[in-house]
């Protein structure tokens, strides 16, 4: 099979996929309602907060605000905003803040990243960063904020909210439950069929369910979302190291 063969096809594949993120909505919301109906309000409002983030992850929020300065910083702060959506009805999630957690979350964040040593010596050796374009100061620290929050806000979401409302009823399936819906939410971008990588999906569920088995054990959120920014570091290190326009 030739090489053309093969990207047609899987273009043929993609275009067939077309309708997904309105099938998950669909899922989603009804599953929300389900909840509703068989009283448990708690679940079914963070499934109706899940669906709000997926429909948001759809839309184009740089349209609505192009010309603003720190657009960008703005986008960022606005998208990492939805995940904190059930703060005024379920508050903060009680959590350590010194625990082994922490330790073990920064660790198996790191550890996630192993497989791909040799790679990452080469993308961070001096050769390889300059053939890189260089970035701006403002796409530095944005690309830096952009990691930074997504750690603390999808793990109060995933791990602090849905998997701490889920444990009760199903125990340790709620682990893999928000793991899952955690990397189902990568689908739902915009882009998903430009940018979509099976080894970054895998990763990122393994980063799921490997945070909240920390959860679930020490009880350290903060473990959570520290892991989560050493696994999202690796990013933020190879922005900061390329040149500067």
């Amino acid at each position: 099979m030739s090489m053309l063969t093969l990207v047609r096809r899987r273009g043929r594949q993609f275009a067939s996929w077309k309708y997904l993120p309105v099938l998950i909505l669909s899922v989603i919301l009804l599953f929300a309602l389900i909840c509703l109906f068989v009283r448990k309000p708690g679940i079914a409002l963070i499934f109706l907060c899940y669906a709000i983030i997926l429909f948001e992850s759809r839309i184009n929020l740089r349209r609505f605000i192009r010309g603003v300065p720190g657009a960008s910083t703005l986008v960022t702060v606005l998208r990492s905003a939805f995940f904190f959506l059930p703060l005024p009805f379920l508050g903060v999630p009680h959590f350590l803040f010194f625990s082994w957690g922490i330790l073990a979350g920064v660790l198996f964040g790191y550890l996630l990243h192993i497989w791909q040593w040799r790679d990452l010596q080469l993308q961070f050796s001096s050769e390889f960063l300059a053939l890189l374009p260089p970035l701006s100061r403002e796409e530095k620290f944005n690309g830096t904020l952009q990691r930074v929050l997504a750690g603390i806000a999808q793990e109060y979401f995933y791990r602090g909210v849905m998997l701490t409302a889920l444990l009760g009823s199903i125990g340790w399936g709620a682990v893999a439950i928000a793991a899952l819906l955690f990397a189902l939410e990568h689908f739902m971008h915009r882009d998903w069929q430009q940018v979509f990588d099976w080894v970054d999906l895998v990763l990122q569920t393994l980063l799921g369910l490997g945070l909240g088995v920390i959860l679930v054990l020490s009880s350290s959120l903060a473990g959570c979302m520290l892991g989560h920014i050493a696994y999202n570091s690796v990013d933020i290190f190879r922005a900061l190291r390329r040149k500067t326009c």
